[in-house]
């Protein structure tokens, strides 16, 4: 596999689902999250409201993204089974490495990080109404470490 392809497939993914999802997201963000899970083929895209973090601050801990308003608001797009496609890719490197499992995770979260802060994501992220604090967050699942530090 190709991890550059695989990278700028992602951004393509989540660049094309920012932009039809944008006409269904009218409230202020606070967050933007994307949970990555390498060795289950998952990538969900997830927005934390402004609304949803004043009536429950205890949702800005990544750990907590699954109760978010619009957790996985890719799922419901056209273009969703293009995330099934790029996950079953990230499955079958994790599985079949003889590098370590945890050294594939890692590479594919760093992967998803510099996808995320590509110009095309940053430009479709730019059409959204963000908080003064707004942050995007790609969290390890197990180990909590932060792969998006811009």
């Amino acid at each position: 596999m190709n991890i550059d392809s695989w990278q700028d497939n992602l951004a393509d993914f989540i660049s094309s689902a920012l932009t039809k999802f944008r006409s269904s997201a009218d409230e202020e963000m606070e967050r933007f999250a994307v949970d990555c899970h390498p060795w289950n083929s998952l990538i969900v895209l997830a927005f934390l409201t402004r609304a949803e973090l004043k009536e429950a601050p205890s949702l800005l801990d990544p750990a907590e993204m699954a109760g978010w308003k619009y957790y996985d608001f890719g799922a419901g797009l056209p273009i969703s089974p293009a995330a099934a496609g790029i996950g079953s890719k990230m499955r079958s490197a994790y599985e079949n490495t003889s590098d370590g499992k945890a050294n594939v995770a890692r590479l594919f979260l760093q992967r998803c990080a510099a996808a995320v802060a590509s110009k095309p994501v940053q430009d479709a992220l730019a059409t959204f109404t963000l908080a003064d604090g707004f942050r995007i967050t790609i969290t390890h699942p197990d180990t909590d470490e932060e792969f998006y530090l811009r």
